[in-house]
């Protein structure tokens, strides 16, 4: 899983927090405290302080600890992106769903989910994971991308 760069995140962005382990002599591990997820408050120099639903509390977190969310059909869900109705691929004849949050319209075939921004042209995002499309969308709206 690839490793959140400082330059990427904004203050309000939900990522996960790395899960953290005990190992033993013998080369076992025991899980201390899982993934979850948690929100940025504010970015330092060498992490962030970062609210954790999980354990309902601040923390600091290190960036070698942080993990991104893929982006998913229910984080679209959660943010409250409207479904559009299905989509073609053109290419593979596969139907697929289309969701939109204002100008950018998310397409979802088999899982695998594709980004396009504009009005009445669309461009294609590389977009994989929630705290870019939040980002993105603060770029586009001015306005957070919040869980309703």
């Amino acid at each position: 899983m690839e490793k959140i760069k400082a330059n990427e995140l904004r203050i309000g962005n939900f990522i996960f927090e790395c899960a953290t382990y005990e190992e033993f002599l013998d080369g076992t591990k025991t899980e201390i405290t899982p993934q979850k997820i948690i929100t940025i408050t504010s970015i330092l120099e060498d992490g962030v302080n970062a609210y954790a639903f999980y354990w309902n509390q601040y923390e600091c977190i290190a960036y070698s600890s942080l993990i991104p969310i893929p982006l998913t059909e229910d984080w679209l869900l959660r943010f409250g992106s409207e479904l559009g109705g299905n989509t073609k691929n053109y290419t593979t004849t596969e139907i697929g769903k289309i969701y939109s949050l204002g100008y950018i319209n998310i397409s979802i075939f088999d899982g695998s989910i594709s980004v396009e921004v504009g009005v009445n042209d669309y461009f294609p995002v590389d977009i994989k994971y929630v705290h870019q499309l939040q980002n993105l969308y603060f770029a586009l709206t001015g306005e957070e991308l919040t869980i309703k």
